[in-house]
């Protein structure tokens, strides 16, 4: 494993932050390529290309390959790095981490996407409008999973996949205007995420694309 690790992603990719704070639990290093969402940037649609059909973020560059998906990518990054684990070695607790992540990841993040929104309507407040229904819909379902999983993380008290997953998504809400109140369980997860060093670096506002006013303010 002498190969350099590249990750070609955005700061404000939830997908994208779900990979990055995998790689800072796991202390891998990495060059972070940012590839702009100007659909007129020739250079980065190329790439794009190169590293996924779909002309998605995040793919990683790593062990001479390039993968793509952010499930798919934690798990490898487990399997071949597995300690610090981001999985749990109990069975029911590892289902519950795989419960959550997937709950995010194909019942909330795909419905809140703006290419999506924007193709369900032109409008920008009905589009936003269906991004804030898809994540409060989800977020609702989300709460009462961890009502019976959670202990000051998703799963536990210990940092999992399912964190990765989290994290980005509550993010996501307070950008797109959810009023996260409504889910005291998450938020109060999401709050003691952000203590820890890991999810504070991988923050977006901490990334090389964050505006200057953005920069270090943790939100």
């Amino acid at each position: 494993m002498q190969h350099d690790v590249i990750l070609y992603g955005r700061g404000p990719s939830s997908c994208s932050w779900r990979v990055r704070a995998a790689l800072a639990i796991k202390n891998i290093e990495y060059k972070h390529v940012i590839l702009s969402r100007n659909e007129q940037d020739k250079e980065t649609q190329r790439t794009l290309l190169q590293i996924n059909p779909l002309r998605q973020v995040p793919a990683l560059y790593i062990d001479g390959h390039t993968l793509t998906q952010s499930v798919a990518i934690m798990e490898y990054l487990e399997e071949t790095r597995p300690e610090p684990a981001i999985y749990p070695q109990n069975p029911l607790s590892r289902a519950q981490v795989r419960q959550i992540v997937e709950l995010i990841n194909s019942g909330i993040q795909p419905l809140q996407n703006s290419g999506v929104a924007q193709w369900c309507s032109s409008d920008e407040a009905k589009s936003t409008e269906w991004q804030v229904y898809w994540i409060e819909k989800g977020l609702t379902a989300l709460e009462k999973l961890l009502k019976q999983t959670c202990g000051k993380y998703s799963v536990g008290d210990e940092i999992t996949a399912a964190d990765c997953a989290l994290a980005p998504q509550m993010f996501s809400a307070r950008r797109f205007g959810v009023d996260v109140n409504k889910f005291p369980v998450a938020t109060s997860i999401y709050k003691n995420l952000l203590e820890v060093e890991a999810f504070r670096k991988t923050h977006p506002f901490n990334q090389p694309d964050a505006s200057e006013h953005q920069r270090g303010h943790i939100v």
